[in-house]
């Protein structure tokens, strides 16, 4: 509850300190970061609460395993969206690349704080992961009201508040959430196969979820 109110809060400053045009640029940033953690999770979050909580794998290896793939994941479909988000018409053609770019960033630890707050539920350590959860919520407050009060209504500052904020809520959780794990399990990338296989029965349904909600809409 408190962190919805802190996320309105500063939805309704930046908006009033960016104007319509800006918070809609703003807007659309974020939806591209959005859309990609969205859709291109394959369901990877999921297998990592059910392998953790039923100890098929080591648990320093499902942690090294999901700090790669979060990353490594990000980072290709983020590349892959900006090589082409200003070719698709009417949607991001206006916004300028060093600012999708700086918004692009958050993509990569939108999936690793995401992973992370399922390894930390297959855990059982829902205190922790909820608190994951606020430290991003407290930090994006504080950094994009600070560059607001500092800089104005410079789109930039805000979408670096965005991204910084995620990032460093994911570093700070991996580093004090799961600090009793370490060090970490090798890297095996092998468990790749079993996890998408299991990951992508979850994001199916997901996804079949999505879109029946809104066939409605597709109808209109």
């Amino acid at each position: 509850m408190f962190g919805s109110l802190l996320a309105v809060g500063t939805s309704v400053v930046i908006a009033r300190r960016l104007g319509p045009e800006l918070r809609g640029q703003y807007g659309m940033i974020l939806m591209a970061a959005s859309l990609i953690a969205a859709f291109g999770h394959l369901g990877i979050g999921a297998a990592i609460s059910y392998h953790t909580g039923r100890r098929t794998y080591p648990r320093g290896e499902i942690l090294s395993f999901l700090v790669a793939v979060s990353l490594g994941l990000g980072t290709l479909l983020a590349a892959v969206f900006l090589a082409f988000y200003d070719r698709i018409p009417g949607i991001w053609t206006d916004i300028p690349r060093p600012l999708m770019i700086l918004g692009l960033v958050a993509v990569p630890f939108n999936f690793l704080h995401n992973f992370l707050h399922r390894f930390l539920l297959g855990l059982l350590r829902v205190a922790q992961a909820n608190i994951s959860r606020m430290l991003h919520t407290t930090l994006y407050f504080a950094l994009a009201l600070g560059i607001v009060w500092l800089a104005g209504g410079m789109l930039g500052g805000v979408v670096f508040a965005s991204s910084a904020s995620i990032v460093l809520a994911s570093v700070v959780s991996l580093l004090v959430f799961t600090r009793d794990l370490r060090p970490l399990g090798r890297l095996r990338l092998s468990l790749l196969a079993p996890f998408v296989a299991y990951g992508l029965q979850v994001y199916l349904i997901f996804v079949f979820n999505h879109l029946n909600h809104r066939f409605d809409i597709l109808l209109v």
